[in-house]
């Protein structure tokens, strides 16, 4: 008696199934972590909580932020990020007319220093260098990780 066709293809499909499913896709590779443009040693909080990790002093900040920058909080101009790159911007894209000269460079405090939380272990840190007389202000910005 011969065997039912539908039998027979499925006897033929099987080993070719079979071997699709072994066959799988290699893994994706991870994407490769960004390199710090620029870092800083840390000793680790004493209870071990990365939260206390980010209880830094403005000082401490400054300088891993700016080159040049003096305990004084005075810090050398023309301003320079922790990469070397002068941060005055000359204009602002919004006009035609360039920024106005800054107020004058006091020292620098906490006041200068704002944080924007982007992720448990990285925040937005922004360090006002130069504030301008119509209220506009300017200087680096960092994305950090600790």
């Amino acid at each position: 008696m011969p065997r039912p066709r539908s039998a027979h293809l499925g006897w033929l499909l099987t080993p070719l199934l079979t071997a699709c499913a072994a066959q799988k896709p290699p893994p994706a590779a991870p994407a490769p972590k960004q390199a710090a443009l620029c870092s800083m040693e840390t000793k680790p909080a004493p209870d071990k909580s990365p939260l206390r990790a980010w209880n830094f002093t403005p000082q401490e900040w400054f300088n891993f932020l700016l080159m040049g920058y003096h305990s004084t909080g005075d810090v050398a101009r023309p301003v320079r990020d922790c990469t070397g790159a002068i941060v005055k911007l000359e204009a602002d894209g919004c006009a035609d007319e360039p920024l106005p000269a800054s107020v004058g460079p006091p020292p620098l405090t906490s006041r200068d220093l704002v944080f924007a939380p982007i992720g448990d272990t990285r925040r937005l840190v922004w360090a006002i260098t130069d504030r301008l007389p119509d209220g506009q202000a300017q200087g680096p910005v960092a994305i950090t990780e600790i």
